[in-house]
């Protein structure tokens, strides 16, 4: 049943809870984009535990703050059935805990409800999954501090939060504990110089990652640097998104070392880095033993020099995977399938 965007006020609530009583069969719920509130979270949740067949409910956008999550969250832990809460998205659910918690735009800035993260620690031991992109969260890391405790988190996006350098300060100690970790996406924080630091040395201990997205962070010099050392231990990374990172030709010509390590490299793209012509031709002349690579896109440091696109195109030619390699465009190199 679909129920976003009709205007319903938390008084409406108070009738709607108990006409869903009646609805024990009810499977699917979406209440997204209407001013509910804390009060009409609490009229909501005393129907849901009636609901016994209710697997997903959505509402995002509902103006929920501390209260109404805590409803939210008690309503969670008493449907045993439940698959997908509030975005939540749960693939296994038992004794109110989840292996799987989505919580991509919801907008919760600084404002972290705390039932929130109190559930989501209580779901530490089995949690493999955590989405919190979008939300603006800034540099407010300290309900994130029980991220080290979850041994078993194995995808992980902080997409979208602006957290900068103060940010990755706090969380970089915690990423370092994730061992298991095989998905990270970082990107649209503006980390900065001092955050690529500071993501550098957390990123040598995630050896078992296979995608990583630090796409539009700015690092600089010093901070790709970091990076890009660091990469040299991701021997199984697959995906590498690293654009709009203004690394410059130090930290590229750091990359070109690393790159000879990622053997199982399938994408890569490194446009927009203010990479000279000679750190072009060298990252081409590195690709070349990288045979499962079928993705690439790369910015030429003056698109009038159009003897590097030919040097490139020459070089991965020879790559296995690669029968033809596109490289007519303007200012980046495309390469696929």
């Amino acid at each position: 049943m679909d129920l976003s965007h009709n205007n319903l006020r938390s008084c409406s609530c108070k009738i709607l809870g108990e006409w869903l009583k009646q609805f024990q069969v009810l499977t699917y719920l979406d209440l997204s984009s209407n001013a509910l509130n804390d009060d009409g979270a609490r009229h909501l949740c005393t129907s849901l535990p009636f609901v016994s067949a209710l697997q997903v409910l959505h509402c995002r956008e509902c103006g929920f703050g501390n209260c109404g999550w805590n409803s939210i969250i008690l309503a969670l832990e008493q449907n045993q059935v439940m698959t997908n809460v509030n975005g939540f998205h749960i693939d296994g659910l038992w004794s109110g805990r989840m292996v799987r918690a989505s919580l991509s735009k919801y907008e919760f800035e600084a404002c972290f409800p705390l039932s929130v993260v109190e559930y989501l620690v209580r779901s530490a031991e089995t949690l493999t999954f955590l989405d919190l992109s979008f939300n603006r969260l800034g540099d407010q890391w300290a309900f994130m501090s029980f991220l080290s405790s979850v041994p078993k988190l194995q995808s992980f996006n902080m997409s979208n939060n602006l957290i900068g350098p103060v940010g990755m300060d706090a969380l970089g100690p915690e990423l370092a504990n994730l061992r298991f970790l095989t998905e990270l996406d970082l990107s649209y924080n503006h980390l900065g110089p001092e955050g690529g630091i500071l993501l550098g040395i957390a990123l040598v201990k995630l050896t078992m990652l296979s995608s990583l997205n630090l796409r539009d962070n700015y690092v600089g010099s010093s901070g790709g640097t970091a990076v890009s050392i660091a990469v040299l231990h991701l021997t199984r990374l697959e995906i590498l998104q690293y654009q709009f990172n203004d690394l410059g030709d130090e930290a590229g010509l750091e990359l070109c070392r690393s790159l000879t390590n990622l053997t199982r490299l399938r994408i890569f793209w490194i446009n927009h880095n203010s990479l000279g012509d000679d750190v072009v031709r060298r990252i081409g002349r590195s690709l070349v033993p990288l045979t499962c690579l079928k993705s690439l896109c790369l910015t030429t440091g003056n698109n009038s020099q159009l003897e590097t696109r030919k040097d490139l195109q020459n070089s991965l030619c020879f790559v296995g995977q690669w029968n033809d390699v596109d490289v007519t465009g303007a200012d980046f190199l495309e390469g696929g399938w």
